[in-house]
């Protein structure tokens, strides 16, 4: 009889045991999941956060506007993005990628956006050769390349090959003004000075890719092959 009363209650209290797991099992599903990331500007656009998961402080390429934002990318990309701009001009889509090897050409940052007439993109970096200068500012709209060249690239959150022409007058050595292609604005394309130019820029996944056609303006050192590849570290989409 002890035997069996003893039995009894382990068995019983085996029941009791898995019946509170299986609660706990399901209090733990109906959980919600946790609120996404926001971020409103001022002018009061929504846009919802996504930063890539195990990006380190310490993997940051360091500048003062980075610094100006608290280290805080989301607030770094409102300035890199434009997105503090009025809210009928603010991009729909901001993706910002990094390039933290000092062994690279273009030392730092690239902002991706997209807008309702196609994707841009500008970079935020430094050289790593001194002589030539403190840092490259690079800015344009992207087209397709090859014979895509009159198609503008649409949808930053694909993969893309784009490139972005431009003419570049040098008003002394080593100080060029860059205009696209086709700003009227421009001195004589013919120009002994002015040199016509080309920057490829295409995504694959989260990587983004920069590199010059036959030359650049970054480096007085015509030696020197721009070519670098970009990690994106957060992507910012605009709540409709």
């Amino acid at each position: 009889m002890r035997n069996t009363g003893s039995l009894g209650l382990i068995l019983i209290a085996c029941v009791s045991c898995s019946g509170g797991h299986q609660k706990a099992n399901a209090v733990a599903h109906e959980e919600k999941p946790e609120t996404p990331e926001v971020l409103k500007t001022p002018e009061g656009v929504v846009y919802e956060v996504s930063r890539v998961p195990g990006i380190k402080p310490s993997d940051l390429p360091m500048n003062n506007d980075l610094k100006m934002a608290d280290r805080d990318l989301a607030k770094y990309a409102v300035t890199a993005c434009l997105l503090d701009t009025s809210a009928n001009l603010a991009p729909s889509r901001c993706d910002i990628y990094m390039q933290p090897d000092k062994s690279g050409t273009l030392i730092g940052y690239a902002a991706v956006t997209q807008d309702s007439k196609g994707v841009s993109f500008s970079t935020f970096t430094t050289l790593n050769d001194k002589q030539a200068g403190e840092d490259c500012f690079i800015q344009g709209a992207l087209t397709g390349a090859g014979e895509n060249y009159k198609t503008p690239v649409k949808d930053a959150s694909n993969d893309f090959s784009g490139q972005f022409m431009y003419s570049a007058w040098q008003k002394e050595p080593g100080n060029y003004i860059v205009s696209p292609v086709d700003d009227s604005s421009m001195s004589d394309t013919t120009s002994d000075d002015t040199a016509l130019g080309v920057w490829y820029v295409s995504k694959t996944g989260d990587k983004l890719r920069i590199s010059q056609e036959r030359w650049n303006y970054c480096y007085r050192d015509s030696n020197v092959n721009v070519d670098d590849v970009f990690y994106r570290v957060i992507s910012l989409k605009r709540k409709v």
